[in-house]
């Protein structure tokens, strides 16, 4: 290791959320260094050289990994293994993971956020363990990152804030030793050695984040949707795996309730709204009306199956000799495809053969949708062929029943368009129940507790459980309406309003001949199944003698499927949106331009407005699940008991349905969604992908480790003289300090022999290399404390805002000591330094109560004057936070913010 007056210090940075660059963050550090006027003097670092640097990955090994489910080799058999899963969702892991006898090391508020860790990293398949298959080469074996080399020279200190100066009221940082040469004593700072200074990127956004592309944005948007459920399983989970629930039923029967609610709000719903898609493809042949054109349509379009065939088999055909031979692979496939429809053709009607290549194309949506979703959501392709086979299986059967009908095609599809509707509409009233039960089961787990620590951390998780399952449910039924409006009201006003369909619905045959009497009755019936007599009640329309137009029938089913009530569900979920944008607001427009000289009265105002607008996200909650699960019901009951009538409401969701329709529909409107969304959808992936526990083979946090965990070991192995680091100093933002504290406190859990030099080693063998954690708006009190307690009880025993009001919170008088958790020994660091502005809508404090000003004293508060930095212990202090001043999340690397340059130089030098 480097000795003497000229040491070498390793700058670790990590990014957060929102797009960024590779080597953007590296710059920025540099930047800010570059910056300094100490005194009014050039900055004492010289010119930097910027390089890249290939480091070999090497992921990090799961000591003691979590017990396989006890379901076996039953789990793998495909279907079986569905109803399997269910019992033991992976998520759920409370299941397997209390029945090893230590699995963890540590104090028991840890147990549970290691062994989450020890879930995601233990079935991970690196370049250490290749996937075996076509897939083997798919992950790169090294890292690609930037490093920046400069030179800090000897020159004094500044008589920086950061440092700890005392204010004109001379009211002093807490403590009252101040260690040697420290600048707040005014000293000079003569004798600091100089400083080589390495900035290492640890760059993970391509990782996580999707492409900016219309398509990937609906991906996104689809994930988000869809696996945001699982957020709120996991809120539960974690609480049932918790010590103090594990032998509390209450907790058993809410996870079971919770993990149903959410299986069936994202595996048959979105499912079953794809095949709603591919049974209309039954209904395009009616629009070819000559059997001759009919006949070559089919004959066509088996021909491009045969292509598609021909592409989809093609990685597994053998090598070709002959380039000709090659050439005529796809000709021969759409030629044998084209022939066998063309036979098929003479046989059969040729509209029917089209409606069953619509259905072949089907498998192919369903096989390109599906394989990407199965990735976030396990149990999607068994559950997707599954339904998809037995829907094309009952369209079968149907058209050879009806083969002599008039029109067998689109009875079939009307038909099979009610039977999947019919399956909808009991997913969702199953969902609805099911969210019923565990407002009851949730309401029962926390009040049946005490007042204290325990009955805090079961209504925060609760609370979280119900808000990520409203807002997902809500989101899916306004996309699918959306989306499913657009189809019909497009497709169908085509139409004259003199055409008219069979409109005879199959509940009339298979109800009356399957169900028994006491079920035959209309209401039963029209709870799964909207026949045209219903269909003409919802839209308080005349009956006719000749049947319903199409666009009239599908405009009703749009209502039956929204319910009447959807006009009030908007408005409600309308003004919860309000306030949280109300919230947001002022920190929005601070984030637009940052103030560089913010004064404690701006500070300290927009701190209070954001920690209301924190205590008013219980309002939100509410008006979203009420929106979701109350609203439909509570209007179905007053329908029945006849307070509320149909035509109040219907019309008015027609129209809603039909604008969104529209809406949606427009390629202009959509385009400027996605560019305009894309940002906000990718930060909000970026926190829901670091927290997804699927692939399981593959998960986006085992990938970032394996970058973070190799990097720190290229740092940490001494045999470098170039990389004889006496210092480390991790600088990270936003969700790069989540996933720095999330893993610095499993490596101090589990050890890591290669990092033995920075102390992960060996627990009782303190490292050699000196480690230091610098965070700047760190979400882990905020916002994941906050909303999945348990899995973060090591941070705060008491989540905010969970027994009482941020209001009612008490600032942290000045001068007082830092205590209490997180505690940095846990995490193995030296010492951690955590920054953030009043504003900050994601991360603020760790240690500190409501403190929203820059500096403690006289004066306005605005830079230059010296800081107020709240420590533990003065001479060598573990724990140390300020407020910088108003703001937002963004402006942390910029010049907006010249303490946090002074602090990062504090942590390089002293």
């Amino acid at each position: 290791m480097t000795t003497g007056n000229n040491s070498k210090v390793a700058v670790v940075v990590v990014h957060g959320v929102a797009h960024h660059a590779p080597g953007a963050s590296a710059r920025a550090a540099s930047e800010l260094l570059h910056g300094l006027r100490p005194n009014g003097k050039a900055s004492p670092y010289g010119p930097d050289i910027q390089e890249t640097v290939s480091i070999p990955l090497r992921q990090l090994k799961v000591s003691s990994p979590l017990p396989e489910s006890e379901a076996g080799w039953m789990s793998r058999v495909p279907i079986l293994g569905y109803f399997i899963k269910a019992l033991e969702e992976r998520t759920v892991f409370l299941t397997r993971a209390w029945r090893t006898k230590k699995v963890s090391d540590g104090p028991a508020n840890e147990k549970v956020a290691n062994d989450f860790m020890r879930l995601l990293l233990q079935d991970y398949r690196g370049v250490d363990r290749p996937v075996e298959g076509p897939d083997v080469h798919d992950e790169a074996a090294a890292y690609v990152t930037t490093c920046i080399r400069l030179r800090r020279d000897a020159a004094p200190l500044p008589n920086s804030p950061a440092g700890g100066a005392e204010t004109k009221a001379g009211v002093a940082n807490a403590g009252a030793v101040k260690p040697p040469g420290d600048s707040s004593t005014g000293a000079s700072g003569q004798g600091q050695a100089e400083k080589e200074v390495h900035i290492y990127e640890c760059y993970w956004a391509d990782l996580s984040r999707p492409k900016n592309t219309i398509l990937s944005f609906f991906q996104g948007l689809y994930q988000m949707l869809f696996h945001l459920g699982s957020l709120s399983r996991l809120a539960i989970s974690t609480g049932a795996d918790a010590a103090e629930n594990r032998d509390r039923k209450v907790w058993k029967w809410l996870a079971w309730t919770q993990n149903w609610a959410v299986r069936i709000l994202t595996l048959p719903i979105p499912i079953l709204t794809l095949i709603l898609l591919i049974a209309l493809f039954g209904a395009l042949p009616h629009l070819v009306s000559e059997a001759q054109w009919a006949r070559g349509a089919a004959v066509v379009s088996a021909a491009l199956l045969g292509l598609l065939a021909c592409a989809i088999v093609s990685p597994w055909m053998p090598a070709m000799r002959w380039p000709l031979t090659w050439a005529a692979i796809p000709l021969v496939f759409a030629a044998s495809f084209g022939s066998v429809a063309w036979l098929l053709a003479w046989r059969m009607s040729p509209w029917s053969l089209l409606a069953v290549e619509g259905w072949v194309l089907g498998a192919g949506i369903v096989y390109l949708s599906v394989s990407s979703y199965d990735e976030v959501r396990d149990g999607a392709n068994e559950v997707a062929w599954l339904l998809y086979g037995a829907s094309l299986a009952t369209f079968l059967a149907i058209l050879c029943l009806i083969r002599e009908h008039k029109n067998p095609i689109e009875q079939a599809t009307l038909w099979m368009m009610q039977i999947v509707l019919a399956s909808l509409h009991l997913s969702w009233m199953l969902l609805v129940l099911f969210a019923l039960v565990t407002l009851c089961l949730g309401s029962w787990a926390w009040r049946s507790l005490p007042d204290g620590p325990k009955r805090a951390r079961a209504k925060a998780a609760v609370r979280t459980s119900r808000f990520a399952l409203a807002m997902p449910t809500l989101g899916i039924l306004i996309v699918s309406m959306g989306f499913w409006s657009g189809l019909f009201v497009k497709a169908t006003k085509t139409k004259q309003a003199s055409d008219r369909c069979s409109q005879s619905s199959i509940a009339t045959k298979l109800f009356n001949n399957v169900l028994p009497k006491p079920l035959r009755s209309p209401k039963i019936m029209v709870g799964f199944v909207l026949d045209e007599e219903y269909a003409q009640k919802y839209l308080d329309l005349a009956a006719c003698p000749k049947g319903m137009a199409p666009n009239d029938y599908f405009q009703a089913v749009l209502v039956w499927s929204a319910t009447p009530a959807f006009p009030l569900v908007l408005v409600v979920l309308s003004t919860g949106i309000f306030l949280l944008l109300l919230w947001l607001l002022p920190s929005f427009i601070t984030e637009r331009k940052p103030p560089r000289g913010s004064d404690n009265a701006s500070s300290r105002r927009l701190g209070a407005w954001l920690s209301r607008g924190l205590d008013a996200t219980v309002i939100v909650i509410v008006l979203a699940w009420s929106a979701a699960f109350l609203l439909p019901v509570l209007f179905e009951v007053l329908h029945e008991r006849g307070i509320v009538d149909f035509k109040y409401l219907n019309h008015p969701a027609a129209q809603i349905l039909q604008w969104l329709g529209l809406a949606t529909g427009s390629l202009a409107i959509v385009a400027s969604l996605a560019r305009s969304g894309s940002s906000v959808l990718g930060i909000v992936l970026d926190v829901d992908n670091y927290l997804r526990t699927s692939p399981k083979e593959k998960t986006p946090r085992a990938r970032i480790v394996e970058r973070y965990v190799s990097l720190l070991r290229y740092l940490a192995d001494g045999r470098d003289k170039d990389r004889s680091y006496d210092r480390i100093v991790i600088m990270a933002h936003s969700l790069g300090a989540l996933i720095s504290g999330d893993l610095l406190l499993y490596l101090r859990s589990q050890g890591d022999p290669q990092l033995g030099r920075i102390g992960f080693g060996d627990s009782k063998v303190k490292g050699e290399v000196e480690l230091r954690l610098f965070t700047m708006g760190d979400p882990v009190r905020q916002f994941l404390n906050r909303f999945f307690p348990y899995l973060y009880e090591w941070v705060r025993e008491t989540p905010d805002n969970a027994l009482q009001d941020l209001g009612a919170l008490v600032p942290t008088p000045p001068g007082k000591p830092l205590a209490g958790m997180p505690d940095p020994e846990r995490l193995g660091v030296e010492r951690w330094v955590n920054a953030y502005r009043s504003g900050d809508y994601i991360g603020r404090s760790l240690w500190l109560d409501e403190w929203h000003n820059r500096t403690n004293g006289g004066g306005t508060g605005a830079f230059p004057q010296p800081i107020y930095v709240a420590r533990d212990n003065a001479a060598q202090p573990l724990r140390e936070e300020m407020c910088i001043g108003a703001g937002a999340h963004q402006h942390y690397w910029d010049q907006s913010a010249p303490d946090i340059a002074q602090k990062l130089d504090d942590l390089i030098c002293r």
